[in-house]
C-alpha cells in the first residue's frame, strides 16, 4: 500500500472501525463480497478483503483508499480422492487462518463478514478471529456447502458412494454447528432463509443480490465502441466469415444478427450442453442469425468449444471469451437477450448473472428451478424454460427482436440497485459491530 493509502486506512480503522471480509475462494470472482466490501468502505470503514489469489477485483474497490487486499494461494490438488480433500482442507485451514490473524494484527477487527460456502473451515476460523478481537461475526449464505459437495460427487461419479454420503453428512453436521456459533446471518433468498431456520435453527436476513451502478445502459457511441472491442476479442476473424454478409453487430438494421449473452464459471454446476442442443434445434428450423457470446473461465470450457466446432451450424455463431469487468458490463448492455443455465445445487440460491443482466435492462431466458421466481417473473422480465427444446423455441421467438422482447426489456429494467438494498437490508445487520465507533 502507498503511504497515503496506509494513512487513510489507518485513520478509517481508528475512527470508524475495521472489517474483515473473507472469501475461501478467488475473491476476484466473488462479486457479492466485493460489493459488501465497497459498501463498508464507502461508509468510511477500513476493509481488509481476504481470499484466494486470482482475478482482479472491480476498479472501484482496487482504487479505494480504505480497502486493502490479502490474497492467499489456493491449496494444490496434490492428491486425488478423499485423501486429496483432507489435504486441501488442512492446507486451507493453515493458509486462511494465518492470513486472518495477520490481517487483524495492526488493527483489531470490529466485524468479520464471511462468505459461505465453503463453510469449512472458513466459518470456524472467522469465529475464532472475531472472538479474539471482541468483534461481530456474520455469515453471508450464498448456498449450502453440503449440497455443493454432494452435487460435485454425483456429477463426477454418477452416484453417491457410501463414503460420499458419509462425507456429505459430516459436512452438513459441521456446517450447521459452525453456523450456529456466529452472531448474525445474511442470505440470498427467502427460500434459503426459510431452510436455514427450519433445518439449522439459524435466523438469517434476506439480502437479494442487486446490480451495482456499473451495470447501466450505453449511449449509441459507447455501444458502437464496445461492440468493436468485444468483437475483436470474441470474433477476431469475423471479417472473413460469410455469415456476417458484410454486416456487423453494430449495424442498426433489422437484418443484423441477434446478440445473445451468457456467462459461466464453466463448472459442473451448469450444463451448457443444454444451450448447444437448443442451438442445434434452432439452426434446423430458423434462418434468422444468432450470435452467442459466453464469458467466463473454467475447466469445462474447452469441452464446450470442441463440441461446438464439430457442429458446423449455418445460422448460429458462438464465441467463448474472457472479458474485463468493463467489457462484460458493456456486452450485457449491447445484447438483445441473456441466457442463464444456473440450476442451484440446493434449489435455494439465485444466479448473479441474471442480476447483472437486469442492471442494464436485459431480459433473460432462465432455466426453471425452485425459488427462481424470486428473481425472474415469467413473462415480465424474462422467460423460464424447462429443457433444450423449450429454450430453442424461446430463442426463435426473440430472434426477431419484436414486441414481445421489448415488453420483457421494459420489465427487466425495473430493478432496485445494490446501494438501496444494502442500506435497507444489510447495514442494519452490521451496524451493531461499529456501535462503539459511532
Amino acid at each position: 500500500m502507498a503511504a497515503e493509502q496506509q494513512d487513510a486506512f489507518a485513520d478509517a480503522a481508528t475512527k470508524r472501525g475495521h472489517a474483515l471480509v473473507v472469501v475461501a475462494g478467488d475473491v476476484g470472482r466473488s462479486p457479492r463480497m466485493q460489493y459488501h466490501a465497497l459498501s463498508l468502505a464507502e461508509e468510511g470503514r477500513a476493509v481488509t478483503l481476504v481470499g484466494y489469489a486470482g482475478e482482479r477485483c472491480i476498479d472501484a474497490l482496487v482504487r479505494h483508499a480504505c480497502v486493502r487486499e490479502v490474497r492467499i494461494a489456493e491449496p494444490s490438488r496434490r492428491f486425488p480422492g478423499f485423501l486429496g480433500r483432507v489435504y486441501r482442507l488442512l492446507a486451507l485451514c493453515f493458509a486462511l487462518g494465518r492470513a486472518l490473524f495477520r490481517s487483524r494484527r495492526d488493527y483489531k477487527a470490529s466485524l468479520v463478514l464471511c462468505q459461505t460456502p465453503p463453510a469449512l473451515p472458513a466459518l470456524l476460523l472467522c469465529w475464532l478471529v472475531a472472538r479474539r478481537d471482541g468483534a461481530m461475526c456474520v455469515a453471508d449464505w450464498h448456498n449450502l456447502g453440503h449440497t455443493v459437495l454432494a452435487d460435485a460427487s454425483r456429477r463426477r461419479k454418477g452416484r453417491l458412494s457410501f463414503t460420499d454420503r458419509v462425507a456429505v453428512a459430516v459436512y452438513d453436521f459441521l456446517e450447521r454447528r459452525s453456523g450456529r456459533l456466529l452472531d448474525s446471518h445474511l442470505c440470498v433468498t427467502h427460500a434459503l432463509k426459510a431452510w436455514l431456520s427450519r433445518n439449522y435453527g439459524i435466523h438469517a436476513v434476506t439480502a437479494h443480490d442487486r446490480p451495482p451502478a456499473m451495470f447501466t445502459s450505453l449511449s449509441e457511441s459507447e455501444r458502437l465502441a464496445a461492440l468493436a472491442r468485444i468483437g475483436a476479442v470474441a470474433f477476431p476473424s469475423s471479417g472473413d466469415d460469410p455469415f456476417w454478409r458484410g454486416r456487423s453487430l453494430a449495424d442498426a438494421s433489422k437484418d443484423r444478427p441477434t446478440l445473445v449473452a451468457s456467462s459461466t464459471s464453466w463448472s459442473a454446476d451448469e450444463d451448457f450442453n443444454v444451450l448447444l442442443d437448443a442451438l442445434i434445434a434452432y439452426d434446423k428450423s430458423n434462418t434468422r442469425r444468432l450470435v452467442v457470446v459466453v464469458t467466463g473461465k473454467g475447466e469445462l470450457r474447452r469441452r464446450f468449444e470442441e463440441r461446438y466446432a464439430s457442429l458446423h451450424l449455418q445460422h448460429v455463431r458462438i464465441a467463448t471469451a474472457w472479458l474485463s469487468t468493463k467489457d462484460y458490463c458493456c456486452l450485457l448492455a449491447c445484447a438483445d437477450v441473456g441466457v442463464s443455465l444456473h440450476a442451484s445445487t440446493s434449489g435455494l440460491d439465485l444466479p448473479m448473472k441474471v442480476v447483472d443482466m437486469f442492471g442494464v435492462g436485459l431480459p433473460v431466458l432462465q432455466l426453471r428451478f425452485p425459488c427462481v421466481s424470486e428473481l425472474v417473473e415469467d413473462g415480465v422480465n424474462g422467460v423460464l424454460f424447462e429443457d433444450a427444446a423449450s429454450l430453442a423455441r424461446e430463442l426463435a421467438k426473440v430472434s426477431g427482436r419484436g414486441d414481445a422482447l421489448q415488453t420483457l426489456r421494459a420489465g427487466a429494467g425495473l430493478q432496485e440497485r445494490w446501494g438501496g438494498m444494502w442500506a435497507r437490508a444489510v447495514e442494519p445487520v452490521l451496524r451493531p459491530a461499529f456501535r462503539a465507533r459511532e
